[in-house]
């Protein structure tokens, strides 16, 4: 098999069309007992009703768009540990890492073409695409690819340049994961725990690192090594061998899963808490040329302006609603203004205003529409439909996210709104958006209803017919409660004397007879 299923890939929008790949939601069969079974469906049942919002404390309507779960072969997906999205021929980029292969989508999320070893893709991990066609591909060091990399291919996929991140002497053992290009070529790259983002230029060249600094908590063989600052990090190199040798051993379920998305070993004694430069796990440019920062170490954003100028930080880490506890990558949606940013371990998306406000969340652990297992990447197409990569249920959702539910939580974040936590308007956001949602569902069945209803009229009709029948039915049962009561009557016989038979009775044999 080829790795690349199109080698003619124009640098213009394609002409053809394909149809829309769209999967049905997924069944369960239980083979419980008949009592638990029950038990289980009514619980599911309920859950399915209640839908994918009510995972958070409020409630936004969430329609699945699309469901991608094949590749270009018509085969399941492998573990799609990330993704992203060229806005320009509106074609979806999604890393295939059970495979190591990126699948391409078109816009009717029906799988196009693949690049894979051919076109110098061994281990990809993530990238980004940029409006001259360019496509920038993070690389990891493995056994088969022994020299980190990012790899640069063209409008063809072909490969125009590669920079090789072992040559660079400021940076270490580093594991790129993540990468962004603004406006003026500058690179910006984002490793597995790794303190700070690194800067280059167009060319490679090594430029400077950007460090947010943090309270942040040092645990088991971390807290007795130093922390690496800007200019170097061989403290930071170090920890990163240790979080490697914890790793678990692999076993079959976890081959095919990039390391950092593995079960790691929850084996630490001490810690110390000190102020120094965060890990950031994953790097993104607005068209403003904003710079959001990532760290799953503090569950925190940290946004810097096109300077590079710090502007401010966002997110709290925890495991409750509202809360960060191992944030993985964000998109900004610029038409409704909203940041979300996809939550690894709480399998939810959280979504903030453009100050850093939480307003409101989605999602939860499951495997239907809207229902994540461990999601790990999140990006927004040119019609402000969600595409998330979710690992374990191994596909790639595509949501869209109504926005009447997004513009009333907007407008309750800003100044002067009502306070949500006033007594007796606690209950207030479910209600509105409970009617909300059936608003829509209703709209969405009004055509329906419309053409229902003209064959009611003729179903009313017949049933008048029906009704003068149905009068005479009643006379004939008052005759019949006539008659029975009539059976019911038995004649008293006179004292000392038998019973005079019923109409139903047998007489009785004589004992003379029995003998």
């Amino acid at each position: 098999m080829s790795a690349i299923k199109d080698n003619k890939r124009p640098s213009a929008r394609r002409s053809e069309r394909f149809t829309c790949h769209r999967t049905e939601p997924i069944h369960v069969r239980c083979c419980l007992p008949v009592l638990l079974k029950v038990i289980l469906n009514t619980v599911l049942g309920c859950i399915l009703l209640i839908g994918p919002a009510a995972a958070s404390d409020f409630m936004v309507p969430v329609k699945s768009i699309a469901q991608i779960t094949i590749d270009e072969d018509n085969e399941a997906l492998n573990y799609p540990v990330a993704l992203f999205f060229d806005p320009t021929l509106e074609e979806i980029y999604l890393i295939n890492g059970g495979k190591a292969r990126i699948v391409v989508y078109g816009p009717d999320f029906f799988p196009r073409i693949s690049i894979g070893k051919g076109r110098g893709v061994i281990t990809p991990r993530g990238g980004t695409v940029l409006p001259n066609g360019e496509v920038y591909i993070c690389q990891v060091m493995t056994a088969k690819n022994p020299r980190p990399r990012l790899t640069i291919l063209n409008g063809a996929f072909f490969v125009d340049r590669e920079i090789f991140l072992d040559e660079i002497p400021d940076i270490k053992d580093f594991r790129p994961r993540n990468v962004a290009v603004n406006n003026d070529g500058i690179i910006y790259l984002a490793g597995d725990n790794y303190r700070g983002v690194i800067v280059l230029d167009d060319e490679g060249n090594f430029l400077r690192l950007l460090q947010p600094m943090d309270q942040i908590i040092l645990r088991g063989a971390e807290a007795e090594l130093p922390l690496g600052l800007e200019g170097g990090q061989e403290g930071a190199a170090e920890i990163l061998t240790e979080d490697t040798e914890e790793t678990i051993p692999e076993e079959e379920d976890f081959a095919n899963i990039p390391e950092e998305f593995r079960p790691r070993s929850s084996e630490e004694e001490g810690f110390r808490e000190v102020t120094g430069p965060v890990k950031i796990n994953y790097v993104n440019i607005d068209s403003t040329g904003k710079l959001y920062l990532i760290s799953a170490e503090t569950g925190k954003i940290y946004v810097y302006g096109p300077d590079e100028s710090f502007l401010f930080s966002f997110g709290t880490k925890g495991g409750s609603p509202g809360q960060q506890s191992n944030p993985r990558a964000l998109v900004v949606d610029e038409e409704t203004e909203v940041i979300y940013v996809v939550d690894y371990m709480r399998h939810t998306i959280l979504a903030y205003n453009l100050a850093g406000e939480y307003i409101f969340e989605f999602g939860g652990r499951g495997f239907n529409p809207g229902w994540f297992n461990f999601p790990t990447d999140i990006s927004i197409n040119n019609r402000g439909q969600l595409i998330i990569a979710d690992l374990f249920n191994k596909r790639a959702q595509v949501l869209e996210v109504e926005k009447k539910g997004i513009s009333y939580y907007m407008d309750r974040s800003q100044p002067g709104s009502v306070d949500l936590t006033t007594e007796g308007q606690e209950d207030q956001p479910d209600v509105f958006l409970e009617e909300l949602y059936q608003t829509i569902k209703e709209e969405e069945k009004e055509g329906e209803v419309i053409s229902e209803e003209e064959g009611v009229g003729e179903e009313r009709e017949e049933e008048d017919e029906l009704i003068p029948e149905e009068e005479g039915v009643e006379e004939e049962r008052e005759e019949e409660d006539e008659v029975i009561f009539e059976e019911e009557v038995i004649e008293e016989a006179p004292p000392g004397e038998p019973a005079p038979l019923g109409p139903f009775d047998e007489p009785l044999e004589s004992p003379e007879e029995i003998q």
